[in-house]
C-alpha cells in the first residue's frame, strides 16, 4: 500500500541520515579524545573521512530538499526560450574535470545547430547534474557519453553508460519516489534523484524513459518539444 511504502522511504530516509553522522561523530570523538597521540596519517584520513560523510549528508539533504519541494507543488519555474545545446555545453563543462578525477572515459557530441526548446534553466541543470551524479555514484561504470540529436518536432538528449545496469523488473521502477531498488547500483542512494529528474522532466512536456542490459549499457532517452520557428 501507499501508506507502507511512505513508513518504508521514511525509515530509509532516516538511515540515510543517521549512518553518515554515525561515522563522523565516531571520527569526531576520536579526535577529541585523543588528537595529541595520533600521527598526521591517522588525523589526515579522519578528516578526511568527515568531510566526504559531511559532502554526501549535504548532497541528500539537498536532494530530499529538492523531493520536498515538488512533491508540494512549491518548487518555482521561470520558462523561456533556450538552445539546449548551449545549455547542455555550460553545463557539461564542470563534469569534465569530475568525469577525469574518477576514470571515466567521456565522449559527447552536442551539435552546432541551434535547437530552442522551453525550459527552465536551474531545472535543466539539475536533470544533468542528478543523472550524472548517477553514473558517478552508482553504475560502477568506465565509460559514459552524452548526445543531443533532433527528429521531426522533438530534440533528444542520451545519457549512457557502461555500468552495472538495471535489472528488467526493476526498469519500470526506478523513477517512482516510494521506490527501493535492492541493486547494488542504487546503495549509497534513495531513488530520490531519478524521481526528481523525472518530475522535472515532465514539468518542461518533456518524457524519459530507461533502456538497460545489466552489465553492458544503460540509457536514458529524454525528449523536449522543439520550438517551432
Amino acid at each position: 500500500t501507499s501508506e507502507k511504502k511512505y513508513k518504508d522511504l521514511m525509515i530509509n530516509l532516516s538511515h540515510d541520515v543517521r549512518t553518515p553522522l554515525a561515522s563522523m561523530l565516531g571520527h569526531l570523538e576520536l579526535l577529541t579524545e585523543s588528537i595529541n597521540e595520533f600521527s598526521s596519517n591517522t588525523l589526515s584520513t579522519s578528516l578526511e573521512v568527515i568531510n566526504r560523510k559531511a559532502l554526501e549528508l549535504t548532497d541528500f539533504v539537498e536532494m530530499l530538499f529538492q523531493w520536498t519541494k515538488l512533491d508540494a507543488n512549491e518548487e518555482k519555474f521561470s520558462f523561456s526560450s533556450y538552445d539546449i545545446n548551449e545549455q547542455s555545453r555550460m553545463l557539461i563543462g564542470k563534469w569534465i574535470s569530475i568525469f577525469d578525477k574518477n576514470n571515466i572515459k567521456y565522449s559527447f557530441h552536442i551539435p552546432e545547430k541551434e535547437y530552442h526548446c522551453t525550459i527552465d534553466p536551474t531545472a535543466y541543470q539539475r536533470i544533468l547534474d542528478n543523472l550524472f551524479k548517477n553514473i558517478l555514484n552508482h553504475s560502477h561504470a568506465t565509460q559514459m557519453h552524452f548526445s543531443v540529436t533532433q527528429s521531426g518536432s522533438y530534440v533528444h538528449l542520451l545519457i549512457e553508460d557502461n555500468g552495472i545496469g538495471i535489472k528488467p523488473e526493476d526498469q519500470n521502477l526506478v523513477f517512482e519516489r516510494l521506490y527501493q531498488c535492492d541493486l547494488s547500483r542504487h546503495s549509497k542512494g534513495n531513488g530520490l534523484g531519478l524521481a526528481i529528474v523525472k518530475e522535472l522532466v515532465q514539468k518542461m512536456n518533456g518524457t524519459i524513459t530507461l533502456e538497460s542490459i545489466p552489465h553492458i549499457y544503460t540509457r536514458f532517452l529524454i525528449s523536449f518539444p522543439l520550438q517551432s520557428t
